[in-house]
């Protein structure tokens, strides 16, 4: 039989030297479904891409990548050490991307994905640690990054925290969905609800086709209720309740914003609009002036 062309051991071998080869192999993998190979191969990308700036894009990429792939299967897992180691290599590689990356627009999810991974490994007070710069030092960062970082404190169950972090997001941008909404439901979870209800008015002008919006105002009025004696009084704020609950339940459309991104060059909104009616419609969203 004819001899194997010469040097294609040594093709190969050079192949297996530079992280491109893995980085296609994680990326088809992943398209698959099939988790595990891509972490290996997202593993062998960052190995190979050590040392050698011309591969910092795909190294850091796959440092992002593997980091979601873990934190995947640590959410998953049963098996309390897995979940726990698989979480702190999720968290690990988050930093890692952040520190190297501050200025990228995956930073701010690298971010969040460091602080809940670390929840998901039971290290609650490093937790606190993600978000006490952004109190600290708030003009430091962008809107998006002090959400970010009140969603943290918030599953870490920091209301106050959580409430100082999206109110300083609202003087960065008044405008933010996410802060308006958040701040409003962590007054609620501090039994501040007075609070709540100039900020879900500006709200609602904002995103007025959102049910959850309407749902919030609800559950501010039940709030309000719940401290009462006077049954008159109950009696007026249970009629607020049904009220808000009915418009949310009524709204002919919803229209909910479940992503809103902003990189140096562009801005992406991502979300969905629910046709409630009987008949296929289309919709258009009119923008604010």
């Amino acid at each position: 039989a004819p001899r194997s062309p010469r040097g294609g051991g040594h093709a190969k071998n050079a192949a297996e030297a530079t992280p491109s080869g893995p980085n296609l192999l994680a990326t088809i993998a992943q398209a698959k479904g099939d988790f595990k190979t891509a972490i290996d191969m997202r593993r062998k990308t960052i190995e190979l891409g050590q040392g050698d700036t011309t591969y910092d894009e795909i190294r850091y990429e796959s440092m992002y990548n593997l980091g979601a792939l873990l934190g995947r299967e640590a959410e998953e897992t049963e098996d309390a050490a897995q979940k726990q180691a698989m979480a702190r290599e999720a968290a690990t590689l988050f930093q890692q991307y952040v520190a190297a990356l501050p200025d990228s627009p995956q930073s701010v999810a690298a971010r969040a994905g460091v602080a809940n991974m670390m929840m998901l490994a039971g290290d609650t007070s490093a937790v606190a640690t993600m978000y006490a710069d952004q109190i600290a030092n708030p003009r430091n960062y962008s809107d998006m990054q002090l959400v970010q970082a009140g969603v943290v404190a918030a599953r870490a169950e920091k209301a106050a925290e959580a409430a100082k972090l999206f109110g300083a997001a609202l003087t960065v941008n008044a405008y933010n969905r996410d802060a308006l909404y958040n701040l409003a439901a962590s007054y609620w979870a501090m039994n501040e609800f007075d609070k709540m209800f100039p900020l879900l008015q500006r709200l609602m002008q904002l995103d007025p086709s959102n049910p959850d919006n309407l749902r919030l105002v609800a559950y501010g009025y039940q709030g309000k209720q719940k401290a009462l004696t006077d049954n008159a009084a109950k009696r007026v704020l249970t009629d607020s309740i049904i009220k808000y609950v009915e418009q949310a339940e009524g709204l002919p459309v919803n229209v909910v914003v479940d992503d809103f991104s902003r990189g140096s060059a562009e801005t992406t909104i991502g979300g969905r609009v629910l046709n409630k009616g009987t008949t296929p419609k289309t919709y258009r969203l009119a923008k604010l002036a």
